[in-house]
């Protein structure tokens, strides 16, 4: 609800949206009250432009080209509902209103812009249509895309929290800023997202945009090997093959073992399939072996025992 008196709930293509109870409830077309609200509405009160989509949606012989024009004037004066409403017509079309993925799409975007979560949701619905991929050119411009990826973002969704980082660590569309990325990584890394995780981990280990930290990007490794991220598998295996003690070689060979599992799950002998893991294993001892060999099989162990 925009405001305390949007008390009365009319339905746009079954979407529930809020409507002033005082002008609708008991309206038909030749009340004093529909004449004002028309009145108001043709006087360019973006309010009633779509409280009168709304009551045109509910009559009998609904006729979506007009509910569309009252929308379309409303939108334009910045009402989010109508803005959305408009975003949902034309991603599914109805009677004399055809689809069209591109007006869909820069509705959803001014809703989603101005912070309308279900509008954000749509947008992304919207954009993994096959027919939405299939458009070309692109349907939007990098500015509009950053401002959508800062948006939703901001919302909270590690997707683009993520890609959020990513852009400020590669310098692209935005000036490079690794303190920046980094704080967008934890934000998604912290929600579970596996690539966000490793990418953190990445700038511990360097020292970019923070302070070089190799405790921390053990762990942030770690959360994503856990994951089964074969990327962070192999990191562990990298950083712990350069160390000379016994329990890093098992934890080594252990975090190998576990990426090639899934690499060649019917394999019983993985050194047969990788020379590496061989030829590391040829230079731990029997007992560092079967340590490395015990950890790994605990640990996929345990996660099939969890699916």
């Amino acid at each position: 609800m925009r405001k305390s008196q949007l008390i009365f709930m009319g339905f746009v293509l079954g979407m529930a949206l809020p409507v002033n109870a005082s002008v609708l409830l008991p309206l038909n077309q030749n009340d004093e009250a529909f004449k004002q609200l028309y009145q108001a509405a043709e006087s360019g009160n973006a309010e009633s432009q779509y409280q009168l989509a709304l009551f045109y949606e509910k009559q009998k012989d609904t006729e979506y080209p007009v509910i569309v024009s009252w929308l379309y004037k409303a939108a334009r004066q910045g009402v989010l509902e109508a803005q959305f409403a408009l975003g949902h017509i034309y991603q599914y079309g109805k009677p004399g209103v055809p689809p069209d993925l591109l007006e869909s799409e820069k509705w959803y975007e001014k809703a989603a812009l101005r912070g309308d979560k279900q509008a954000v949701q749509a947008l992304e619905i919207l954009r993994n249509q096959p027919a939405y991929k299939m458009l070309s050119p692109p349907t939007i411009d990098d500015r509009w895309n950053m401002q959508w990826i800062v948006k939703t973002a901001t919302f909270g969704d590690s997707q683009s929290q993520f890609d959020l980082g990513r852009l400020y660590a590669e310098g692209k569309k935005i000036q490079m800023d690794y303190g920046q990325a980094a704080i967008w990584y934890e934000k998604a890394a912290a929600q579970g997202h596996l690539e966000a995780m490793y990418s953190l981990a990445n700038l511990y280990l360097e020292g970019l945009g923070v302070h070089k930290d190799m405790e921390k990007a053990l762990f942030w490794y770690e959360q994503a090997a856990q994951h089964d991220y074969i990327p962070a598998q192999r990191k562990l295996y990298e950083i712990y093959s350069k160390k000379d003690d016994s329990s890093s070689k098992i934890k080594a060979a252990s975090w190998l073992y576990v990426s090639l599992s899934y690499l060649f799950p019917n394999e019983t002998d993985l050194t047969t399939v990788s020379p590496e893991l061989k030829d590391f294993f040829e230079k731990m001892s029997q007992e560092e072996q079967e340590e490395a060999l015990y950890q790994a099989y605990s640990f996929m162990d345990e996660k099939r025992s969890r699916k």
